[in-house]
């Protein structure tokens, strides 16, 4: 009987440490990141959310210099979207959700092209994490 007992009393351990062991939590998606794109001389700064969906950015310049947003195919370039902003921070609070999800997890595939002063010329800059 104490061998049954034993027995009972070992698979009850193994039930409940398999059937309490802590679930695996989903994998967190970043929501926010912040990367700087350069030039020779200047330096800007694009701020990305998908809580809520939203791109902001700011150059050395005043006001902010436009800047045009590059999808990098394999074959080409496509423009994703443009700004032109009429002050300093520019903020566009309307981009579509999966272009700000995209500019998050794929950074190494967007340009940001931009002439940094006042008619200088156009420059193509990658993208830096923040903490570059």
């Amino acid at each position: 009987m104490v061998e049954r007992g034993g027995a009972f009393v070992l698979v009850l351990i193994t039930l409940v440490s398999c059937t309490s062991a802590p679930k695996p939590e989903p994998s967190a998606t970043r929501t926010f990141e912040r990367y700087f794109f350069d030039a020779p001389h200047d330096r800007g700064v694009l701020e990305v959310s998908t809580a809520p969906a939203s791109i902001c950015y700011e150059t050395q310049s005043y006001p902010a210099r436009p800047i045009v947003i590059v999808a990098r195919d394999s074959t080409a370039s496509r423009t994703v979207v443009t700004y032109e902003p009429k002050g300093g921070t520019f903020c566009d609070r309307q981009i579509n959700l999966d272009v700000a999800s995209r500019l998050i997890d794929h950074p190494e595939s967007f340009l940001i092209r931009w002439s940094p002063q006042k008619d200088e010329h156009v420059v193509e800059s990658n993208l830096l994490p923040q903490d570059s």
